[in-house]
Order: C-alpha cells, then sequence, then structure tokens
C-alpha cells in the first residue's frame, strides 16, 4: 500500500500490491529518454558525444550443474548471492558500466532534465488518496509538496463518515524511512484487528527482499524485532499477537515456506507453517473477508491450490479448501459463512460458485 498503490484490505486494516508509486515514472523517465534516444531512427550527431569503449566484462569459464545437464556460465562471477559480501571485482566492474553510461548519455542530460522538470510541473504535489474505511477507522495517503514518498495516515469514524474531531494518525512516515537510503520501497502493510499493531515490509536494497518490521501504535514506538529476507505479504492472526510472513529464497528470489511469527519473541525460533515441495510455484498469503481464515495461496502457470489457518487459532496446521488440479486455477474467499470461489474448471472465462 505505501508508496505504491494503495487499497484498503477485506481482513486487515490495510495492505498492498506492488505497483509503482505515483511518481516513479520520473525516476524512470531518464532512461526512457536514453532508449528512445539512442533508437532513434534518424540519429542526431552531436559534437560533445563520447567516443569511449563500454567496459568489457571478464570471461571466466564456470560450470554449472543441474538435474537437466551442465553448462558452462563465462560470467557467473558476476553473481552476488551476498548482499554482504561486497565483493571488490564486482563492484569495480558496475561501476565502470555506471561511468561509461553517464559518459554516454550526458549530452542529452539537459533535455532530460527539462522533460522531467515540464512533467513534474503538472503533478498536484499536494495530493491524498480517496479514505477508505475499515474496523473502526478510515485510511488514506498524502503526498506532501516535494515529496516522493507520502504519509500513512488514519482517523477513527463510522462506516458512514470520518470523526473530524478525532486526531489524525500518522501510521508511518515513508519520507523518513526513505531519508539517506539510495533506494526504499515500501511493501505489503496490516494494522492488527484490535487495531493497536503496524507490520509491514519494506525493501532497501532494491531485489524484492523486503524486511518485517512491527509498530506499536498506542506508543508509536517501532519494535527492534525485524525479520528480513521475506516477501511483501504480512497477514496478522485474530489474536493481534501472531504474525504470518512468506521467507524468501535468497538465491532464486522465489517464495519460500510460510512462517509465523508471535509479537515479543526470538524470530530465529519461528516456526514453520508450510513448506510448498515444488519450487516452480509461487505461495502467498492473504486473509479471508470474514477476517476468519489466514490463505495461504499455492500459484503455477496451469494450477493453483488454496491452503487455510483458522484465524483465531494460528497454531493449527493448514488444511487444503482448494486442492490442485492440472489445468485448472481457482481462487477462493470466505464471506460470512460460505466460500466464493472463481474457478476456471468448465469455463473458459472463469466462473463464480459458492460452497
Amino acid at each position: 500500500m505505501l508508496g505504491k498503490q494503495y487499497r484498503i484490505s477485506r481482513g486487515s486494516a490495510i495492505a498492498a500490491r506492488p505497483a509503482w508509486r505515483r511518481r516513479a515514472f520520473l525516476l524512470a523517465l531518464p532512461a526512457t529518454l536514453s532508449l528512445v534516444s539512442a533508437c532513434s531512427m534518424t540519429p542526431v550527431q552531436t559534437p560533445d558525444a563520447p567516443a569511449s569503449s563500454p567496459p568489457v566484462a571478464k570471461v571466466i569459464p564456470h560450470v554449472v550443474t543441474s538435474p537437466n545437464g551442465d553448462r558452462v556460465d563465462e560470467y557467473y562471477w558476476i553473481r552476488d548471492d551476498d548482499l554482504k559480501a561486497k565483493r571488490p571485482e564486482i563492484i569495480e566492474y558496475l561501476s565502470a558500466e555506471n561511468a561509461y553510461a553517464a559518459s554516454a548519455l550526458a549530452h542529452v542530460k539537459p533535455l532530460q532534465d527539462k522533460l522531467i522538470a515540464e512533467m513534474r510541473a503538472r503533478i498536484k504535489e499536494d495530493d491524498s488518496s480517496v479514505p477508505s474505511y475499515d474496523n473502526g477507522y478510515w485510511y488514506w495517503r498524502r503526498f506532501d509538496t516535494g515529496a516522493e514518498y507520502p504519509l500513512l495516515l488514519r482517523q477513527r469514524g463510522t462506516p458512514d463518515r470520518q470523526d473530524s474531531t478525532a486526531p489524525i494518525e500518522t501510521l508511518l512516515d515513508l519520507p523518513a524511512r526513505a531519508a539517506g537510503k539510495p533506494y526504499y520501497s515500501i511493501g505489503g502493510t496490516a494494522v492488527s484487528p484490535d487495531r493497536e499493531w503496524l507490520a509491514w515490509t519494506e525493501d532497501t536494497v532494491g531485489r524484492r527482499m523486503s524486511t518485517l518490521r512491527i509498530k506499536n501504535l498506542r506508543t508509536g514506538e517501532i519494535l527492534q524485532e525485524s525479520i528480513s529476507g521475506v516477501l511483501e505479504s504480512v497477514v496478522w492472526a485474530g489474536d493481534s499477537k501472531t504474525i504470518f510472513y512468506v521467507k524468501q529464497d535468497p538465491q532464486l528470489l522465489q517464495s519460500g515456506p510460510v512462517y509465523r511469527h508471535v509479537v515479543g519473541t526470538d524470530p530465529g525460533a519461528d516456526p514453520m507453517v508450510y513448506d510448498e515441495a515444488d519450487k516452480t510455484l509461487f505461495t502467498d498469503i492473504g486473509r479471508s473477508a470474514s477476517r476468519k481464515y489466514v490463505l495461504i495461496e499455492v500459484d503455477g502457470f496451469d494450477t493453483t491450490e488454496v491452503l487455510v489457518v483458522p484465524a483465531d487459532a494460528p497454531a493449527s496446521a493448514p488444511k487444503v479448501v482448494l486442492p490442485r488440479q492440472p489445468g485448472v486455477r481457482s481462487y477462493a474467499d470466505h464471506l460470512g459463512e460460505r466460500w466464493v470461489i472463481r474457478t476456471n474448471d468448465n469455463a473458459l472465462n472463469f466462473r463464480l460458485v459458492e460452497a
């Protein structure tokens, strides 16, 4: 939600799906303009265009073994699986690439700056999303003038309206969270059912490998306990103490097992809830609209599976409610006392059924 595309979730007070934040196109614009310039059908010759040659990566043969046969990767040495290693040969090569790119694009920099300024002048700098109601509060985000990230705010109210006499609370100050970091992206966010805790994930590396953090909304304290190497999704159980999250494979950057954490305990001792054996499938989590279940969704190219854990019994083993079938994609949500299922079983463009 924060810093990206916002939505109010049905099962938790706030949640998010990955999406570019409102001004992200301005940050990506220089590369786009450079690409357009480089690919022009009639390239413009400029006297200050660089004549230097790009750096050439070293060729170091490395045999990669796999069940499907060995192969030689001549650039395996550029892999950087250990973020803490800071291998000098990789940094040296990337620095050379960056320096060459800066030199090669220097002659279009004035044009880039001009176009960015023109586009930014047409943006409403101080902007807010439409507030959405959930569980006693209205939630929204607000961009202040000049800010690349918003504030996440809430105010008490009823489903009909906000209470204008209630104070506006700042859940997260994203400009402050991003300050001094070369990269920052907010992932999933969720307020506990008792509305006193905020859990969120944030990426400060740029590899979609996030860290889960927790804030006490009564005191404003951000807890020291955190969990690194997770995917973006985060879900609270009904006890407002237990958090479900998904670990991420540090090399493949694929979803790993689902874990369960209790606020105030050692994350290193968190029990594993579910581990998908087929690593070609993606695992994600959510919470049902009825707030009664934590959903574990396994998704592949041509099959899906849905497992559930009762929200009021978070230590329970997950149970399959929609088993996987080859060629069938089905998604489930719990509304009131019934399951609503969207499936392509005998339906080319999907159909809705209930159980």
